[in-house]
Parts: C-alpha cells; sequence; structure tokens
C-alpha cells in the first residue's frame, strides 16, 4: 500500500459519550475501538468525501483509494493499542482507537460511518454529495424554458430554477444546431444592472458557483448542467446572467438574463 497520508501525533476529540453520570469537570469521551491486522485492509466508508485524515501512529499506514472511503494497514505485528485513527468530511469528524488483533476473523474489513456519528459540522448545510444527489433529481425533470437565447445557431436555456436546503439549483442546457462541435471556455455567473444609462454607473458582481454537476467542456449538439449557488438575493433593478463564452474566439456567445421574479418562482425539492 502507498501511504498518502502523514502521521503525526494530535489527537482530537470524539464527541460521542458515555451514559454514565458525568462528573464536575465533563463528561468522558468513549471512542470506539477497530480490531486490525497487518494481512488485512481496513476501509472507512464515509457518508461524504473526505477532506481530511491522520494517522497517529508510524506502525500503520493508509490512502484514500475513493473519495469517500480511507484505507487502513498495520505494518507490525505488535499487540494492543496501535493508536487512532481520525477522519474528517465536509460535515463530520470520526475517531477511533486502532487494536491489533493476531484473528484474522476478528479484524475489521469494512466499517461504515453513518451521518448521525460523532461530530456533524453546524455550518454545512449541503454536502458536495447531497448536492450531486440533488442534481440527478434535477437532471430527470422535465425542462420548463423559463428563459431562452438563441443565436448563430446556439440555444441556451435556463430549463428549470429549484430551491433545496437554502440552496439554489440553475439547471442550464445548450443546443448547438450546427455541425460544428462547440468548446465552452467558460461559464460566468453575475449580478448586474438590468438597464444600463449615460447618468449611471453599471454595477455587477460575480458569482462563483458552490458546485456544478457536469464538468464536460466539449459537446457536439447537446449539453446540460446543474449549478448549484447558496441562497442569494438581488433587488428589482437588477438581474442575475449566465453567460456562455466558447474557446475559440467567434459569435457564438450567449447571456440568459434572469429575473429576481424567477427566482422567486423556484420549485422546492
Amino acid at each position: 500500500m502507498n501511504p498518502e497520508i502523514l502521521t503525526a501525533q494530535t489527537h482530537f476529540v470524539s464527541t460521542r459519550y458515555t451514559t454514565q453520570t458525568p462528573s464536575k469537570d465533563a463528561r468522558q469521551p468513549v471512542i470506539e475501538q477497530i480490531f486490525v491486522n497487518k494481512n488485512v485492509s481496513t476501509h472507512f466508508i464515509m457518508p461524504d468525501a473526505v477532506k481530511y485524515s491522520d494517522i497517529s501512529t508510524p506502525n500503520v499506514v493508509g490512502d484514500i483509494p475513493i473519495k469517500n472511503i480511507l484505507r487502513i494497514k498495520p505494518i507490525t505485528d505488535s499487540a494492543g493499542i496501535l493508536g487512532y485513527v481520525t477522519i474528517a468530511t465536509e460535515r463530520q469528524l470520526v475517531q477511533f482507537e486502532l487494536i491489533y488483533t493476531t484473528d484474522l476473523h476478528k479484524a475489521c474489513k469494512q466499517y461504515e460511518v453513518g451521518k448521525s456519528q460523532n461530530y456533524q459540522h453546524p455550518d454545512v448545510k449541503l454536502s458536495e454529495r447531497e448536492m450531486q444527489s440533488i442534481s440527478e433529481t434535477v437532471l430527470r425533470r422535465k425542462s420548463s424554458n423559463k428563459r431562452i437565447v438563441e443565436k448563430n445557431g446556439i440555444k441556451f436555456i435556463l430549463n428549470n430554477v429549484f430551491v433545496a436546503t437554502d440552496h439554489y439549483f440553475f439547471d442550464v442546457s445548450i443546443l448547438n444546431q450546427s455541425n460544428i462541435a462547440f468548446n465552452i471556455d467558460q461559464i460566468r455567473f453575475k449580478i448586474e444592472d438590468e438597464k444600463l444609462t449615460k447618468a449611471t454607473n453599471f454595477q455587477q458582481i460575480e458569482m462563483n458557483p458552490k458546485y456544478q454537476y457536469n464538468h464536460t467542456a466539449d459537446f457536439t449538439k447537446t449539453y446540460r448542467n446543474v449549478f448549484v449557488f447558496e441562497k442569494f438575493t438581488f433587488p428589482n433593478d437588477k438581474i442575475f446572467t449566465i453567460e456562455l463564452a466558447e474557446k475559440q474566439f467567434s459569435g457564438r456567445a450567449e447571456v440568459l438574463k434572469i429575473k429576481y421574479s424567477d427566482i422567486l418562482g423556484a420549485e422546492s425539492l
């Protein structure tokens, strides 16, 4: 196994507590024990992508073969407590005590961590996996064609707007009616003045999506994607724009102009 996780002597406090009466100082956390063996790989399966991990001993190595799985294995057969492993996702932090066992049948091969286990980050309302799942639900919905612009054989469509857990999901399609493939340079999002007059200064604020479902940049005929933003508002004299640009210098550029009323009419998921 190629270890990609640096070992350290930092220990984190688990928030799983005993049912015993707490002392005057504080209730003492209980860390769950996991039995390991040098001939068995132990896999911790997290509900979301692993963002951080720590193994407190050089006698255990580990890596992340898939974004939501931490794999560990001892490189020693020393009996007893080997150390601790800490795993953190966007919303969650868990810690386990690693105990070496010579019994291969007792060694843990797979441990699935539930969403309710240990510390839950209160400020993260939707994890990346949850946004992915909701986006897949959005893509199964039929387009309502809320906004459409068309020029030079390119039709740029706002299919739907949905809201879930204080996040907006913008469902967007591009239809290429020509025989020339389209190579997306960028899709930009802005809040800007709806009307520009000589007496006023043009104002715009660029917005960055928190998540996008599809990272494909090149397509021949059809493209569909979902972009996720944390809830935002803007006054009626401004609009939310989605700008499409092609990699090559060309006239195949489009701008969808979305009014706040379109967002207020978002369907709840």
